[in-house]
């Protein structure tokens, strides 16, 4: 099957209702791997790279961006520009509902991400985050 420009999309990936893909520029590229699934209402925004592994769960709701404003107090949000730093999410993770992953984040395989948190570091392999801002709570 074709998709659009910039996104690669593996075998059996499964995207329930309103799912949003969207690609800000002509640079973006989301790639995803095989046997992923897109709950109801995930929305991934994509300036740079988004990349997700195989065998993925992302509950309904979850928000994944790669860019996001300079926080510069200085000046007006609508002059202040954009920041993008790729997302890399890996094998084997679950995100839990309505968690917000950040630009610059990389999940690390097996990796747990609980029910709304927001995510705004590295992640390591096997590890359980959760809170807001998401902190390790145990292991897997």
């Amino acid at each position: 099957m074709d998709y659009p420009r910039g996104i690669w999309l593996g075998t059996r990936v499964t995207l329930e209702d309103d799912v949003w893909l969207k690609l800000v520029n002509q640079q973006a590229q989301l790639d995803v791997g095989a046997f992923t699934f897109f709950g109801r209402g995930t929305e991934l925004d994509v300036s740079q790279q988004v990349s997700i592994g195989t065998n993925v769960l992302i509950a309904p709701r979850v928000f994944i961006t790669d860019h996001s404003h300079n926080s510069s107090r200085g000046l007006p949000i609508n002059q202040q520009g954009c920041n993008s730093q790729a997302v890399s999410i890996g094998n084997d993770v679950w995100i839990g509902t309505g968690a917000t992953i950040l630009s610059g984040v990389t999940i690390g395989d097996g990796a747990v991400i609980g029910a709304g948190a927001v995510v705004r570091s590295h992640v390591p392999e096997n590890e359980v985050w959760a809170g807001v801002p998401a902190r390790k709570i145990g292991e897997r």
